[in-house]
């Protein structure tokens, strides 16, 4: 889970970047909430050995587009947060697909 845990780090961190140099209106702050609740709870569960919880955050991650980014990433940090959700899906399917293999 290493790989997975070191982008959702990364990604936690531009999130709080996000929110600690732009202002943004109230749903946007919403939106950057929610995803930064979602990017904590995401390295606390690839931190731990918990394989049930881990398969459970592979579905939600499956659907991240669809809930995951606002109005608060615009220009270049839209670009630089798609990256970043992109290479933690990536990341995570890679270490699940691992994770898989030794359970069999």
């Amino acid at each position: 889970m290493q790989k997975s845990l070191n982008v959702a780090t990364r990604l936690k961190a531009f999130l709080d970047e996000i929110g600690a140099t732009i202002l943004i209106g109230s749903d946007a702050q919403l939106a950057l909430h929610k995803d930064r609740e979602f990017m904590e709870k995401s390295i606390a569960i690839l931190s731990s050995d918990n394989v049930d919880q881990i398969n459970g955050l592979w579905r939600e991650v499956q659907y991240l587009s669809r809930f995951f980014g606002g109005d608060y990433a615009q220009s270049s940090n839209q670009a630089r947060l798609s990256e970043l959700m992109s290479e933690f899906e990536e990341a995570v399917f890679e270490d699940i697909v691992s994770l898989r293999r030794t359970q069999i």
